[in-house]
Parts: C-alpha cells; structure tokens; sequence
C-alpha cells in the first residue's frame, strides 16, 4: 500500500509506453489503442495497478518523441469525482532525448511517421487518438518539478530551435527552449489515505 501522506506523488516509469499516438496510428481502433507488442498488450493488468494505487504520472521511453496524455484509463479520458481528486495516471513518453526521432504525422509536414505502412499519412493526420493532449517530434528532454503535496509540474524542453530536414537539424537559433508545461494538481486533505 501506497500512504500518501508520506509519499504524495507515485511516478511509474517503464520502457515501451501504454499510449502513444505514433504507434497507435497503426492500431484497428486507434481511439483507444495503444502500443500493443506483436504477442498481444501486455499492459491491462499493469494499468489496472496503477489505478489502483493512484499512480499520478507514467514515464516512458522507446518511442523517440515526446507527448503527454489526459488522465487516462483503460483508453478514455477520466475526470476526477471533485476538483483535487485523483483521477487517473497521466502518460508522458520522454524517448526524445537522442539516437533517433520518430516524427508524427503533421498536416504540415512533408514526411510522416507511418511512410509505407498504412494507413495513409492523410488518414493517420486525421486519426489523433482524443487522449493526446500534446505531441512534439523534436530532441529534447523533460524536468519535473514538485510543490508539495499538491502539484506536480513537467516541462518539456527543445534541445534545438532551427533549420530541420527530417530528423536532421541543419542549424540552431534557439537553444534549451521551454515548449509544454503540465501540472497535476491535488488536494493536500485528499492526500492523507493509504491505498
């Protein structure tokens, strides 16, 4: 059991994520897929432990990109009952800080994450799972920050602002540049169970 009066945040952190929206493109229901491994999801039985012990942030990594998550459970979006509830873990994949990148699939851009495999680029553009809240295919990394008992804030920082071609960064005009904030934020009175 989890006594969140002593300990007030629960970070899980593993290897291939839950969700992320560059490998559930590729999904049959990409609305609430996830990376599925090619001898089925492994995840269910994990996911319903870390609801249960009122995880608060998941970090990932094996994906090389960058996106977070609404609180999110068995696939859908949850709301906490009152404001300060615990409502679900938040997922934030945090792969992008070398080797490689793994772009998204952007209206705006001229390469795609899914090349040839289907679907479409166009379709896929279109096919954002609802549970991403934000995505970046930038190197980068991730610092979080904690208040308490009360908030927990992430920020996502671009390692490079610049020229880019693909996965290539040709030049930098920025560097270190803060790009994404989220805070989960608790109520200090709701902290004080044990699960």
């Amino acid at each position: 059991a989890v006594d969140h009066s002593k300990t007030p945040w629960v970070i899980f952190s593993g290897h291939r994520p839950m969700y992320s929206s560059s490998q559930a493109l590729h999904a049959p229901n990409s609305s609430t897929a996830s990376y599925d491994l090619e001898d089925g999801p492994w995840w269910p039985e994990v996911e319903e432990l870390l609801v249960k012990y009122q995880v608060d942030l998941c970090l990932w990594g094996h994906v090389h990109n960058a996106e977070q998550t609404c609180p999110l459970a068995r696939g859908r979006c949850v709301a906490a009952a009152g404001p300060g509830g615990y409502d679900a873990p938040v997922h934030a994949v945090i792969g992008n800080a070398g080797q490689s990148l793994s772009p998204f699939c952007l209206p705006d851009r001229p390469y795609c994450c899914c090349s040839a495999l289907p679907p479409l680029c166009a379709d896929a553009c279109k096919a954002l799972p609802p549970w991403s809240v934000w995505r970046m295919d930038s190197f980068g990394y991730s610092v979080i920050e904690v208040e308490g008992s009360t908030g927990l804030t992430m920020n996502f920082y671009q390692d490079c602002v610049g020229e880019r071609d693909g996965g290539t960064m040709w030049s930098c005009t920025e560097f270190n540049k803060l790009v994404h904030s989220f805070t989960i934020r608790r109520r200090a009175d709701l902290r004080g169970s044990s699960v």
